[in-house]
């Protein structure tokens, strides 16, 4: 449980205009250790659409409980309060007339991300304030090899939600990665 502070690094990406904009949560890749500031080229085009992005990342968080997704109900419950807060808006560059709806909540994430936003889901029993969700080129599982068995997708049985995704599928770079396999390292 968070007690007034997080125990997650937390980017934030808002349009700078006044205005009620949407929340997208946006869940990293590397089970969230990437920080989300890596994909600030996207994320700031994203949120100039109108849109408020909040990134959570932790560099030092056990990846098993990351994938509970036990930790993304307090993060969405501290950024409701905390970012009402003019001092922290300020802090931020955050315009004082923006107003995050976190009741028109869209759910994002790359790779291994992915797996948290989908047991997110799973555990929240009432995805109503989600709208929909994009996944980036999306992992289930902590390793690309399946060799640790922690899956939130076990076929045939149907997931227990159904909300409106769009999946992004990226190939892998034709120069090869510092690891020899195949390029799945940069």
């Amino acid at each position: 449980e968070i007690f007034g502070e997080l125990d997650h690094h937390l980017d934030v990406f808002t349009p700078r205009s006044e205005g009620t904009f949407p929340v997208i949560l946006f869940l990293p890749g590397m089970s969230c250790t990437v920080a989300a500031s890596s994909y600030s080229t996207i994320l700031q085009q994203v949120a100039s659409w109108g849109y408020v992005v909040l990134g959570p990342w932790a560099l030092f968080y056990n990846p098993i409980d990351t994938y509970k997704a036990e930790w993304v109900d307090p993060i969405l419950h501290w950024s409701k309060i905390y970012f009402n807060s003019q001092e922290i808006r300020t802090s931020l560059g955050i315009h004082q007339d923006l107003t995050m709806d976190f009741d028109s909540l869209y759910l994002g994430a790359q790779s291994s991300g992915s797996h948290v936003a989908v047991e997110y889901l799973k555990q929240s029993h009432n995805c109503s304030s989600v709208k929909a969700m994009f996944l980036m080129s999306p992992v289930d599982g902590v390793d690309p090899f399946g060799m640790i068995k922690e899956f939130c997708i076990h076929p045939p049985t149907l997931l227990n939600f159904q909300t409106p995704t769009m999946i992004i599928a990226g190939g892998l770079d034709s120069i090869p990665g510092m690891d020899n396999l195949g390029s799945l390292m940069p």
